[in-house]
């Protein structure tokens, strides 16, 4: 197995996770203000792409920074691998790293909130998450209702996430989805390039889609919730828990590996 790219948000960053450290200037909600560079390299260890690259016996790749959106994990890996046809690193991207396509057997696109991409990109919305356009916005955008715009919002960047993958899987490198939400599962299950690449997330006997249905399922894989560890006293931080990286971990290299055979 050659590397692992994980493109996605906060849910891929691990973000969070340095709360489990034994660190005891860690501080007690999901601000990353205080975080020194023993709580990152700690938070790394736990998170679900290193667990994954580690089963594998290969590296993990995963863009610096604790959020973003689709729009942003797009732009990602094109920088990735702007400089794939030349012998050595050149400039910089966002995770200061570059790539040949041959270096790379697998990208995990995680897949986020919908509504952080703006629905018209300019430069600001590339490092900046998105707020929500007003009814003003919206109208300015051709709709008459909030609905309507985003069923446009999403089928836009959907159809931006898969030409991504189409254009990665083109080069030889092998794709699969992780999702945050269901806002994109109907065009999955109906898309013949995407619908076998979708990670389902298997814990306590079910299959779930996405993050969302997961933690309905069991609240307990959110830090805020993970009273097992951490007592009566949580922080207030509703990222995956560690465990709950555990089980998408099992869960990605279970797909991975029946993607092998």
């Amino acid at each position: 197995m050659k590397g692992l790219v994980f493109a996605g948000c906060s849910f891929t960053h691990g973000h969070g996770l340095w709360q489990y450290s034994n660190y005891q200037d860690t501080p007690s909600d999901d601000s990353t203000q205080s975080i020194r560079i023993p709580h990152r390299l700690f938070q790394e260890t736990l998170r679900f792409p290193r667990l994954v690259s580690s089963h594998f016996n290969t590296f993990e790749v995963v863009k610096d920074g604790f959020s973003g959106c689709d729009y942003d994990s797009i732009d990602f890996l094109t920088e990735l691998f702007k400089y794939h046809n030349v012998p050595f690193n050149i400039g910089v991207t966002i995770c200061n790293q570059q790539f040949k396509y041959s270096d790379i057997s697998y990208v995990i696109f995680q897949t986020s909130y919908v509504d952080r991409c703006p629905y018209i990109p300019t430069e600001f919305s590339k490092t900046n998450n998105t707020a929500p356009p007003t009814l003003s916005e919206i109208e300015d955008f051709g709709f008459d209702t909030f609905d309507e715009y985003y069923s446009a919002l999403c089928s836009k960047w959907y159809r931006e996430v898969r030409q991504k993958i189409e254009f990665l899987e083109s080069n030889n490198i092998k794709c699969l989805i992780l999702s945050i939400t269901d806002d994109y599962h109907s065009y999955i299950e109906n898309d013949e390039l995407l619908k076998d690449k979708l990670i389902y997330i298997n814990y306590d006997g079910f299959k779930f889609s996405n993050f969302m249905d997961l933690f309905k399922h069991d609240e307990s894989l959110m830090i805020a919730n993970d009273f097992d560890y951490f007592g009566k006293t949580t922080p207030s931080d509703y990222h995956p828990s560690k465990k709950c990286h555990e089980i998408v971990a099992n869960s990605i290299i279970e797909k991975i590996n029946k993607n092998e055979k």
